[in-house]
């Protein structure tokens, strides 16, 4: 009795491994189908090719069902192939050793001349020539899924080439992109001095002109810009990654609509982390902010309706992030610096003469072409000197 229960217990299991054999040929059938039928539907989407296949396979080879006029030459191009026909024998073959193994003889019979009549030197399987036929399937499988997937890929990367605003490379481009750094590093410049030194009661307009925004800003802004073209490129990257899954999603007809758990709990995360850093150390961690920040555009921008009505929305959306990052940045850095003055953790030690060594203790708040500016942590004032007047200045040591 226990021998008899053991026997069916593993003839269930073993029939459930012919099953999984038959499901893989089943769409290496499908993904053959769709190859050889593809550039003759050039004008459907991939969907409809797709459930083109699956008709042709169940209504025409499993089913026999009469042939429409349209289908026919279709048809007859699939069924000439020599891998379907190896593909299916194979599927008859594995039909009848599965009922063979049910000891149902009529339909393990009727299968098997199935398969003859396709290839007609076809022996029965057997338990050893089964997993020798498992092993083939499979890789006979991954090869076409391959050339699927690729066929797949070039329709995707076909389309984004057709309908993609191409960007058109000119010296009027390159020149704009230019005034654009340019510009990039005067109003940086400009905006760090203004806001940095208004902290300690300076008007700039008083003390500054623009070679001075400009020589201020390159130290200040050169990491900001670094970071700034690292984002531009990720961000390139992941436009690339947004049109790929619009056309697949266009293609398959698949709703665009999408969870975005994945990103909640990123952003989650890094904003987590970025308010416990902040509490415990007492200072801001830029990658977390720049983190938090991604995450959080990636999340709300596709929520904007009003994009919908503009013509060109990605490079509006994009100049948008850029600003709004440069931003972000820009006022970490400029509380940074303040912070720094006001622990006097000042880089370079200034060494004055006479009358000026009263102010070399004091906090260096910075220096520029005219004038040397510090701060008086006691009195709290800005004080500011002319460097026309400092005719007996010693030196200026960099601090290791």
């Amino acid at each position: 009795m226990i021998n008899w229960i053991r026997k069916i217990y593993n003839m269930k299991i073993y029939s459930k491994e012919i099953l999984k054999v038959i499901s893989n040929i089943n769409y290496a059938i499908l993904y053959r189908i769709f190859i050889l039928i593809q550039d003759k539907l050039e004008d459907k989407q991939l969907t409809e090719i797709n459930k083109y296949s699956e008709e042709i396979f169940k209504k025409y080879i499993l089913n026999n069902d009469e042939i429409r006029e349209e289908d026919r030459e279709l048809l007859s191009n699939v069924m000439a192939d020599e891998k379907i026909k190896e593909l299916l024998s194979l599927k008859f073959l594995l039909n009848s050793y599965y009922y063979g193994v049910f000891h149902i003889e009529d339909d393990e019979e009727l299968y098997y001349k199935k398969a003859l009549k396709i290839k007609d030197n076809l022996t029965k399987l057997n338990k050893k020539t089964f997993y020798n036929q498992k092993k083939i399937v499979k890789k006979i499988e991954n090869e076409l899924k391959q050339e699927f997937n690729k066929i797949t890929k070039e329709r995707i990367e076909r389309r984004k080439f057709e309908e993609t605003p191409k960007v058109r490379i000119s010296t009027e481009n390159i020149n704009f992109i230019l005034k654009i750094c340019s510009l990039f590093f005067i109003v940086g410049g400009f905006l760090y001095t203004y806001f940095f030194m208004a902290y300690f009661n300076i008007n700039i307009s008083l003390y500054y002109n623009i070679s001075d925004y400009i020589a201020g800003s390159m130290d200040v802004l050169f990491n900001i810009f670094i970071i700034l073209i690292v984002l531009s490129i990720f961000m390139a990257f992941e436009f690339d990654n947004m049109l790929n899954k619009e056309f697949f999603n266009d293609e398959y007809g698949i709703s665009s609509s999408k969870s975005y758990t994945q990103e909640y709990l990123v952003f989650g995360f890094f904003f987590v982390t970025s308010i416990l850093n902040y509490l415990i150390t007492n200072t801001i961690e830029t990658f977390l902010v720049i983190m938090t920040l991604v995450m959080l555009f990636y999340i709300v921008l596709p929520k904007i309706k009003i994009l919908n009505y503009l013509e060109k929305p990605i490079p509006i959306v994009l100049s948008l992030i850029g600003i709004i990052l440069f931003i972000s940045q820009l006022a970490l850095r400029i509380d940074k610096d303040i912070k720094s003055v006001l622990k006097n953790e000042k880089k370079v030690s200034i060494k004055l003469k006479y009358d000026y060594t009263k102010f070399e203790e004091l906090s260096l708040i910075t220096i520029n072409s005219n004038y040397l500016f510090f701060w008086d942590k006691e009195k709290k004032k800005s004080i500011v000197i002319p460097l026309s007047r400092i005719s007996n200045l010693d030196s200026i040591e960099i601090r290791e």
